[in-house]
């Protein structure tokens, strides 16, 4: 079961194995939704931290305004890549807040190289008109100034949402598919620069998880378009307990009572599900030493590599788990890449559920988003 084929070849994404690209056709369908002239708009909807739409990040409550925008017809594709985001600010506002956006939205991803999820492009107000087709889309904003893009955002917002910014200092608002398919839109407004730079710092994290969320709804779609391998999942449901939700292209290549091995080539990338006894503490120093010992006896000989190792406390499954970041190597082929690993605990037993690619020569950040989708799809059988 070694990999020593796979670990001496430079492999290179092919086009139907690799990450969709701007043209892939991976978003929604448009339905009833503004046409190419609609500019003005009428405010459809205020959702506070009492309504279904609450947006909870770090457990602080954030206001968000949907908007709908006039006009019924059929959307063009959004354009622009699907990490790259397009931030429409006057200089002076961007020089205010623009870092602290930017700070946010391009997290450095570790594979080994530094890879940043996504891109900011920077764009004056006067360019809206065209880039208002793009895929994603940051409106950012004050309105102590008569025009650029606090003009803009009047054009879009109705006088009670506008006095709401008066009242309180600053809204977040989001908007899918306003002028394009398969587009999010995203506003950040406030009364005044203060403002504007204290709630770009407070809310940097909100704007990155509602882009990021879009990214992943957008992937999931892709990597799932050509149906599921139904027959390998059925088996793990039958013989464990539990499954994953695997696209088409997703190989079993090892099941075992405790160890369960998935695979798809080109690039390479996998994961891993073992389960055992639970520790006394399942903590990062459990799970770093578990998947240490999992390579050794599965892979060849793998292990992690120590100094870029992240460790945070997440959810999974539905259950309270330990998450580590970082990189993996085989000394033995002159191998590695990025993984993340899953540690949490079911009926008294500790589980893992691990991902990684091996993609020498190209980014490796969106295969390892990939496949991590296809980890948390991970499900007991109720």
């Amino acid at each position: 079961m070694g990999r020593s084929a796979w670990a001496r070849r430079a492999f290179r994404p092919g086009r139907e194995e690799g990450v969709p690209s701007a043209g892939s056709g991976i978003g929604r369908s448009g339905g009833c939704r503004s046409s190419d002239n609609s500019t003005g708009s009428q405010f459809l909807a205020f959702v506070d931290g009492r309504k279904e739409e609450i947006v909870k990040v770090m457990r602080c409550r954030i206001l968000i305004i949907v908007w709908a925008l006039s006009g019924c017809g059929r959307l063009p594709e959004g354009g622009g890549g699907l990490h790259e985001v397009v931030a429409v600010a006057d200089s002076e506002d961007w020089a205010s807040a623009g870092e602290l956006v930017r700070g946010a939205l391009e997290r450095v991803v570790r594979t080994p190289q530094e890879e940043k999820v996504f891109i900011v492009r920077i764009e004056p107000p006067e360019k809206f008109g065209f880039f208002r087709r793009w895929r994603n889309i940051l409106l950012i904003a004050r309105l102590d100034t008569p025009e650029g893009t606090a003009d803009l955002v009047r054009s879009l917002l109705g006088r009670r949402v506008l006095k709401r910014i008066e009242d309180e200092g600053a809204v977040l608002g989001f908007r899918r598919d306003v002028w394009a398919r398969d587009q999010f839109f995203c506003a950040l407004v406030a009364r005044d620069g203060e403002a504007l730079r204290e709630k770009a710092g407070e809310w940097g994290d909100a704007i990155f998880r509602m882009f990021e969320k879009a990214l992943e709804e957008r992937l999931s779609g892709w990597i799932y378009r050509h149906g599921e391998e139904r027959g390998a999942e059925d088996m793990l449901r039958s013989r464990f307990g539990w499954s994953l939700r695997l696209p088409r292209g997703y190989r079993v290549e090892r099941a075992g009572e405790g160890f369960v091995w998935v695979r798809k080539r080109t690039p390479e990338r996998w994961i891993f599900v073992w389960w055992g006894d639970a520790p006394d503490t399942l903590d990062g120093a459990w799970l770093r030493a578990q998947r240490d010992n999992i390579g050794a006896r599965y892979y060849n000989g793998d292990r992690v590599v120590p100094q870029w190792l992240k460790e945070e406390a997440v959810e999974f499954a539905g259950r309270p788990a330990v998450r580590l970041s970082g990189i993996w190597e085989n000394p033995r082929f002159v191998a590695g890449g990025p993984f993340r690993c899953y540690g949490f605990q079911h009926e008294g037993r500790a589980y893992i559920v691990d991902v990684a690619v091996f993609v020498p020569g190209a980014t490796k950040e969106p295969y390892l988003r990939q496949v991590d989708l296809v980890a948390r799809s991970f499900s007991f059988v109720r």
